[in-house]
């Protein structure tokens, strides 16, 4: 018995140390995991995320007639080195009526009424000449310009009525007549109302610019012409602009 024993715990030590099975022993099936393996769906990134459900995206493009004025404070002293004009204004103002044509676009979104995005606008302003140097006016016209651009927020029940507010942080405007060019940079507010019909809409808006800034100068900005000291202050303007609406709906 003790023999048999002792031949037994020999045979399963020499199995363990060779790996084959000793006589009489008992083989315990090793239970092997099935491995899964990743398929390309499993490694596919997310899908993207889906759009803000009910925003649609829409255009505008607008032209119409434009009218306003333009006002601008200053003071001037001296002797025209050329006519031998004394000038000496203490509180003079230009206060000059302008109208021209205007053309524009709007980019934005509709989310549940509620309208926002970005609008680019360009206009012509036919002004009459004027001087603060005591020169005499030319009878022609200043072929001016103004440029904007800027954002706007608002409401409009899909393309019916619609309300609109708006700011334009970059506003340019140029007038020139010949040598005679004034450039000035500032920004502006305007409000809108207007009604979109299936292809085509109405829109009327009142609109104020503030430009603060002759060239690279700051306004109040001081400088002499034809020998007369002249101090320009901040220039404004403010106007309507009756236009025709192209709506564009870019995704419902």
């Amino acid at each position: 018995m003790i023999t048999e024993f002792a031949i037994l715990l020999i045979a399963n030590v020499y199995a363990q140390g060779t790996g084959e099975i000793a006589p009489g022993s008992k083989v315990v099936p090793k239970k092997i995991e099935k491995e899964t393996e990743t398929t390309a769906e499993d490694k596919a990134s997310p899908p993207p995320p889906m759009p803000i459900s009910g925003m649609k995206i829409f255009a505008e493009l607008y032209g119409g007639l434009r009218a306003g004025k333009m006002t601008q404070d200053y003071t001037a002293s001296g002797t025209n080195n050329e006519n031998g004009t004394v000038v000496s204004v203490s509180a003079g103002q230009i206060d000059k009526g302008y109208r021209g044509l205007g053309v524009g676009a709007r980019l934005g979104a509709n989310l549940s009424g509620f309208t926002f995005g970005g609008e680019i606008m360009l206009s012509s302003m036919n002004m009459d000449h004027f001087t603060m140097d005591g020169n005499a006016a030319s009878d022609k016209k200043y072929n001016a310009g103004l440029f904007s651009l800027g954002g706007f927020i608002g409401y409009r029940a899909g393309f019916g009525t619609g309300l609109w507010l708006g700011y334009a942080p970059v506003d340019s405007l140029s007038i020139v007549l010949k040598k005679d060019e004034r450039n000035y940079t500032g920004h502006s507010f305007k409000f809108g109302i207007g009604h979109n019909f299936e292809k085509w809409g109405l829109a009327l808006e009142a609109s104020k610019h503030k430009f603060g800034k002759k060239e690279e100068n700051n306004l109040p900005y001081s400088y002499t012409s034809r020998g007369v000291s002249i101090t320009e202050k901040e220039v404004e303007t403010k106007d309507i602009m009756l236009s025709i609406v192209l709506p564009i709906t870019i995704r419902e």
